[in-house]
């Protein structure tokens, strides 16, 4: 296969030979991505280049996430905000999936060697992403992941907490969702937030109209 040898050509050229891997897991690929649609979530795996000032070198990093839409959308409501479209619930670089946490990125380089990064990635994605995937399909999954404090769910600060909220609110456990925002404390929003987001629980508890 012949190779354009510029960064962008070698990140191509791998996401082609990766192409087969991710395909039989149900995954297409997009410009810098592999996307999958479930019946509760889409998960994707996205290609993060970070080039070096002045050479033609970089480092590329692989970041898996998965994102439940609904659950965004309801957060959103419940913050008062606007619901930012592709948002991912989790998501982390690939290395921070793992039990023992290390940021994995590759060097990059003209004569990188295709062949050996492509099988390095590959066991990156079979023996981290595969599994993080796999464990957060359903709506239920990733209900039961925060309430086991999976931490390839809530590495990245407390907004979590808003998606853990809104999750039990679109199975209509509002009183759980309740506590769990009465009982924040690390990284709590303002009372004034709170009250409204406790607010629009209370109107969902009793039937009321949302638009989210």
């Amino acid at each position: 296969m012949s190779v354009d040898p510029s960064i962008d050509g070698i990140i191509n050229t791998l996401m082609i030979q990766l192409s087969p891997l991710l395909q039989e897991m149900g995954f297409r690929m997009k410009k810098r991505s592999f996307n999958k649609k479930r019946k509760e979530c889409t998960q994707e795996l996205n290609f993060q280049l970070r080039m070096i000032k002045g050479q033609e070198a970089g480092y590329l990093a692989l970041f898996p996430n998965i994102l439940f839409e609904n659950v965004g959308r309801m957060a959103a409501h419940l913050r008062n905000e606007s619901y930012r479209r592709g948002w991912p619930t989790a998501a982390a670089n690939i290395g921070n999936l793992q039990k023992d946490r290390e940021y994995l990125e590759i060097p990059l380089v003209p004569t990188s060697d295709i062949q050996g990064l492509t099988h390095l990635l590959q066991e990156q994605i079979v023996n981290i992403a595969q599994p993080f995937w796999e464990d957060y399909i359903t709506l239920e999954d990733l209900i039961m992941g925060y309430e086991n404090g999976d931490p390839r769910l809530t590495m990245g600060g407390n907004s979590y907490v808003w998606n853990f909220i809104a999750a039990y609110c679109l199975i209509q456990q509002y009183d759980k969702a309740i506590e769990i925002m009465e009982n924040w404390e690390k990284g709590r929003p303002s009372d004034e937030l709170r009250g409204i987001a406790l607010a629009k629980i209370n109107e969902l508890r009793g039937g009321g109209d949302h638009d989210f």
